[in-house]
């Protein structure tokens, strides 16, 4: 992967953990007052989910990150690909193209 790609691979990267962790701060901000419903009240569960989000964010660890590992390697492979495999283009071949 040629340093452009990883620049901006790791630009969108940063961009969604910095996307993610705001919206859950505003979220918690925002309804930290709501008029709760009880027990099985669904701001509440959202609340709580995005406590959880940012404190994964926070430690950089995940309860789910175990049962992912043995696929990322594959995940990542898919997805870099195309970035690997020459493309066959006239152009590329070098082909005179005459009238």
């Amino acid at each position: 992967m040629d340093k452009k790609a990883q620049r901006i691979l790791a630009g969108f990267t940063c961009a969604a953990f910095v996307i993610v962790a705001f919206f859950s701060l505003f979220f918690i901000v925002k309804e930290a007052h709501h008029d709760c419903t009880g027990e099985d009240c669904p701001v509440c569960a959202c609340i709580h989910q995005a406590e959880q989000t940012l404190k994964q964010i926070g430690t950089g660890s995940s309860g789910t990150a175990g049962a992912f590992a043995p696929q990322f390697p594959l995940v990542v492979a898919f997805l870099c690909l195309p970035l690997f495999v020459p493309v066959a283009s006239l152009i590329s071949q070098k082909v005179r193209m005459n009238n």
